[in-house]
């Protein structure tokens, strides 16, 4: 029979924005380091070096466009790359989130040759740009590189080259709305709400905004329409918009410009930008009487609407822009590791800690971790051999592994899948899964002594290790998977749940905000009690169940779910 525990199941969000990044070999950072021959990571740039490849910062004093340089990091020769044109020394390397802007300043190491300094993506042939390192001069470059996340590599095809400074700048996500283009410009009066590209122009009856023809010009630019707020923005008592408001979303920092003027020729007026209500308010244009004029202002914070509108008479519109960085959306990326395969299954007995394709295996010789053979079928694999916890995991005084544990990197939400058995076969026991220290504890998967059984659970945080562990008696892994969650997917967020007590002796309640069928599972997967909950202070009896660990969750959905123990 199959058996499928699914533990923790939590929801959240996640963006991470790009931002730019930027190294001057003359900073105290880079400036001391002498020769390097290991591999040095500096605030996000890596500078790939071994002892046969060296690479080496010195003084050396050279100026550019306005900046004084002091040091140097001298690529004494060609980069070195595995088979795979992974770096190995003399390499550069530094990781964008989409397309970028990449700037070098540096020239060649020899004064009377002329050389080149190769930019890549991810591989040391997938060459997209070449710096050329002039011999006389010190000079700088610009390069774009176009294309999804990826890993930036810098370096030599042949001799030397010396680099002073480097900079990375994502791409800019630029929004506008020019009032003189088509997609507003034949407006005319507007008594309802109305979006267009995405700006939302507020307007009801009794305040009314109007698109109408005008001439003016800034900056080079001819603006032939504009965009009236003929008074007051209207709010509702919440301060959210109804009329006569201008709106933009916006996913974080963002750079707002505004191109306007006062609709009174002879008198100076103010559009105020506020984020998500009315009295939010962080920056004023000054709407000139006289003259079409441009204002720069910075929203500073999480995702927001921006709110644009005068407080008081009118002003006029013909310009509005918005950039901010370009959002990275996390893509997920997998890690499965199964005993039965190559990798594994000839360890055999473990006295010290190893790491096999990520996954580190934690022993020393009073905690020994074996892999032996054994054969199990679940889920249509076939398995082989088995990772043996001979009993409970050991751990330092800070909670961080010594030996009986097993730990994998996640970079944030993760789900993660675990087939296991308890050694015993007449002994249920079980694997904790904990974030960061052995006391994090987010899930606990049953580890039966009858079956091979999956558990599954759900990691919700930032980057961070994963541990699994036998809590006391010998428990047997064969299989583990580690699914990232992309960030682009908002999952519906979580009721909160309360369930006490727990342990429960005779009933046990559960508070719940919406009325919820709630069952409890036993360790076989079935079920053993189920009800509607439908207020906070409804309960289940358990009076009548045996003593043990249970799980109740939500019986029809993934709402929630708890270990439940009762006494």
């Amino acid at each position: 029979m199959r058996r499928f525990f699914t533990f923790l199941i939590l929801a959240t969000f996640t963006v991470f924005v790009s931002t730019a990044q930027e190294w001057n070999i003359s900073s105290e950072d880079f400036n001391q380091l002498g020769v390097l021959e290991e591999t040095t990571e500096v605030n996000g740039l890596t500078i790939y070096a071994h002892s046969g490849k060296k690479v080496e910062i010195d003084a050396n004093n050279k100026s550019l466009d306005g900046m004084d340089y002091t040091h140097r990091l001298k690529l004494g020769g060609s980069g070195d790359f595995d088979e795979n044109g992974l770096p190995l020394g003399r390499v550069l390397a530094f990781p964008v989130s989409g397309n970028t802007k990449i700037t070098v300043t540096g020239m060649s190491s020899s004064s009377g040759e002329d050389r080149e300094l190769y930019i890549a993506v991810d591989h040391q042939d997938s060459v997209f740009a070449v710096f050329p390192a002039l011999g006389p001069d010190i000079s700088k470059g610009e390069y774009n590189y176009t294309g999804g996340a990826g890993t930036i590599f810098l370096y030599s095809p042949s001799n030397g080259v010396n680099i002073y400074h480097l900079e990375a700048e994502p791409e800019k996500n630029v929004r506008e709305w020019n009032i003189s283009s088509d997609d507003f410009n034949s407006l005319g009066v507007l008594e309802e709400t109305t979006e267009v590209n995405g700006l939302t122009i507020y307007a009801h009856s009794g305040k009314k905004v109007e698109v109408d023809a005008n001439n003016k010009s800034l900056d080079g630019l001819d603006y032939t329409h504009r965009l009236k707020l003929g008074g007051s923005g209207d709010f509702n008592e919440e301060g959210q918009p109804l009329g006569r408001v201008l709106a933009i979303q916006v996913s974080g920092d963002a750079k707002i410009t505004v191109i306007g003027m006062s609709s009174s020729s002879g008198e100076d007026r103010q559009l105020h930008l506020a984020a998500d209500t009315e009295e939010n308010i962080f920056a004023t244009f000054p709407a000139l009487g006289p003259d079409i004029s441009k204002g720069e202002y910075e929203y500073t914070g999480g995702p927001a609407t921006i709110l644009l509108y005068s407080p008081s008479n009118g002003v006029n519109v013909y310009h509005l822009l918005v950039e901010e960085e370009q959002e990275e959306v996390v893509e997920p990326s997998d890690s499965e590791w199964n005993i039965s395969t190559d990798s594994f299954k000839d360890l055999g007995v473990l006295e010290e800690t190893v790491t096999v394709n990520g996954l580190t295996i934690w022993a020393h010789s009073g905690k020994k971790v074996e892999i032996d053979a054994n054969e199990k079928t679940l889920d249509d694999m076939d398995f082989t051999h088995r990772l043996k916890f001979g009993g409970q995991g050991d751990f330092d005084e800070d909670g961080l592994p010594l030996g009986r544990v097993i730990s994998f990197e996640v970079e944030g939400n993760t789900n993660i899948t675990v087939m296991a058995m308890s050694s015993s076969g007449s002994e249920d026991r079980e694997i904790h899964v904990a974030a960061g220290t052995a006391d994090n504890v987010i899930a606990a998967i049953p580890a039966l002594g009858t079956e091979l059984t999956k558990g599954e659970c759900f990691y919700s945080g930032p980057a961070t290790t994963i541990m699994l562990f036998s809590p006391h008696s010998g428990v047997n892994v064969y299989y583990l998977k580690a699914e990232s969650v992309p960030t682009n997917v908002e999952l519906t967020e979580m009721p909160e749940i309360r369930v006490y007590p727990n342990p429960a002796t005779d009933r046990v309640f559960v508070s719940v905000n919406k009325p919820t069928q709630v069952a409890i599972y036993n360790l076989a997967g079935s079920v053993v009690k189920s009800r509607m909950i439908e207020s906070q202070n409804d309960f289940i009896n358990v009076s009548d169940l045996q003593p043990g660990m249970y799980i109740i969750k939500s019986q029809f959905s993934n709402d929630f779910a708890h270990k439940l123990i009762v006494r």
